[in-house]
């Protein structure tokens, strides 16, 4: 499963300055997790959300494994999300329903329709849930509400949703900008365990603290005004690269 960009440009137009994407061709390849940095503004959550489809490139391509995302009917999108997984910044939980609930949910793009009108899921379906809690380190918290975890707790629920997807691509949107330090550090392991897990997998995350991005990733992407400015590995990341990235304060 490779992911291709090329030649993307996203311009929202409304806002009246520089397009949020500009001109980006990028290619993420099976074993790879990037990290994504840069600026706020700097076209991080577009570039995600250009390779699900949740926005469409106002020029250019997004191939997932040689289809165009951005020319597939509603029913293809639909099968091709199924097999990327998402983790957002604020988790995208549903709070009063329990962790099992939510993980479950993870799994309706793969169901028939009336199976997810009808609100039913199989014993095989809660096992592969209760599985992947297990994988995230929440093994008897599916009963729990979501509202009565903690911020780290609910970001392992959100993954544990994205893992139950079986996804060939796996996108996390600065999932660790509202967590502490310690808490941080610890969904960017269980990020890194679960990629390593799967050679075949695309992992990309965005990411505002470069030094967990370097420890963390073995592939950067850096993002200026919407432009790639640096694509190559942590190593390379020395003061210079960053100054490329970020800029003066």
């Amino acid at each position: 499963m490779t992911v291709r960009l090329r030649r993307v440009t996203v311009d929202y137009a409304s806002g009246g300055g520089l397009p949020a994407l500009r001109d980006v061709t990028l290619d993420f390849r099976p074993g790879e997790m990037t990290g994504v940095l840069g600026r706020s503004g700097a076209g991080k959550s577009t570039l995600i959300r250009c390779i699900n489809a949740l926005v469409k490139p106002s020029s250019g391509s997004v191939e997932i494994d040689g289809r165009d995302v951005t020319r597939l009917g509603s029913r293809a999108l639909r099968d091709c999300r199924a097999g990327i997984g998402m983790v957002f910044q604020q988790f995208g939980l549903v709070p009063r329903t329990s962790a099992l609930t939510n993980v479950l949910l993870g799994a309706i793009g793969q169901r028939p329709a009336w199976r997810n009108a009808l609100g039913f899921f199989s014993a095989r379906e809660r096992a592969a849930a209760a599985a992947a809690l297990e994988a995230v380190e929440l093994g008897g918290f599916g009963p729990r509400r979501v509202e009565q975890l903690s911020g780290g707790q609910r970001q392992r629920v959100a993954i544990a949703r994205a893992l139950v997807q079986r996804p060939a691509v796996l996108l996390a949107d600065e999932p660790v900008s509202s967590l502490d330090p310690v808490t941080s550090r610890g969904i960017l392991e269980l990020l890194a365990r679960i990629h390593r897990e799967d050679a075949r997998r695309v992992t990309v995350v965005n990411l505002h603290d470069v030094e967990l991005a370097l420890a963390y990733c073995n592939r950067i992407v850096g993002l200026r005004e919407g432009r790639v400015v640096f694509d190559g590995r942590p190593d390379e990341v020395d003061a210079s690269v960053r100054q490329t990235i970020y800029g003066g304060a």
